[in-house]
């Protein structure tokens, strides 16, 4: 060690150097925990959650998906690039036309600008994404068509869309045997008529 006494520092041992992460926390996260009981009863209409099904890792495009938890009536949108302000501005359009009421989302960091969405949002505890299984499930449903390592970018919108419709039209045992397309239908004609 006769030479560590010339070194600037005099350690005998190089210190050990720890990465920075570049993931960003999302910020004003509000937890499931403190989300209102009545959205888990699925008995208002209106509720949404929403996830992301990515490609291989080097492939940009994805998909957003969105729940209507009331009435599991599904959408699946396909985007050039998982970066929150393209997310969020896609979230915003259909907040707009959909009359959501509240989002759950994963902890994902392409959701960390949910503030300007201007509706209640609620986040999974970490590492907990079954606490909004609806769309979990839907996941593992589209996931039958799109296989892990589906590179999105050679699917289109329209073969999304007519996969989401037929599922959209099956009927369901928890509603009764009507489908989620005729739900949703009925319950958001009721919500427009009463906010004209």
């Amino acid at each position: 060690y006769w030479l560590t006494e010339h070194l600037y520092s005099n350690r005998h041992h190089r210190k050990r150097r720890y990465r920075k992460t570049k993931r960003e926390i999302i910020k004003n996260r509000i937890f499931i925990s403190y989300r209102p009981e009545i959205i888990g009863k699925l008995v208002e209409f209106g509720h949404y959650e929403c996830d992301l099904i990515v490609g291989p890792m080097w492939s940009k495009e994805c998909l957003v998906v969105l729940i209507e938890k009331m009435t599991r009536f599904k959408l699946t949108i396909k985007v050039d690039s998982k970066s929150p302000k393209i997310v969020t501005e896609i979230l915003k359009y259909y907040v707009r036309r959909l009359w959501i009421k509240s989002i759950t989302f994963d902890n994902w960091v392409e959701f960390q600008w949910h503030l300007e969405l201007w509706v209640p949002t609620y986040f999974c505890n970490p590492h907990h994404p079954r606490e909004k299984w609806q769309v979990e499930r839907w996941n593992r449903d589209i996931r039958r068509y799109f296989p892990k390592g589906t590179n999105f970018k050679n699917v289109t919108q329209k073969e999304i869309d007519i996969i989401v419709k037929k599922i959209n039209n099956r009927p369901m045992k928890c509603l009764g045997y009507q489908s989620s397309v005729n739900m949703f239908e009925k319950y958001f004609s009721q919500v427009s008529v009463l906010t004209l």
